[in-house]
């Protein structure tokens, strides 16, 4: 008789549950930040509001995308 292949899958729980929630701290910083900058547009029709509202978005989009590649990369490292 023919062997039957199997696929398994291990969890891996996240050993630093810490991580998941330093990024939702960060994240809720980066919205009031976000959203400060925006009121304080509306009310002073200064356009360095807008500025600084882009600037903590691209920054930390940049940040997300740098923490992203880390966690992939320990995955791929912990997969071998």
């Amino acid at each position: 008789m023919a062997k039957e292949l199997t696929l398994t899958i291990k969890y891996r729980p996240d050993p630093n549950p810490l991580t998941a929630v330093a990024l939702r701290i960060v994240g809720f910083l980066v919205l009031i930040a976000i959203g400060g900058s925006m009121l304080m547009y509306v009310v002073t029709r200064d356009r360095r509001w807008v500025r600084f509202g882009w600037q903590v978005f691209k920054y930390a989009l940049i940040v997300v995308a740098i923490v992203l590649a880390f966690l992939a990369l320990e995955r791929l490292i912990l997969a071998v």
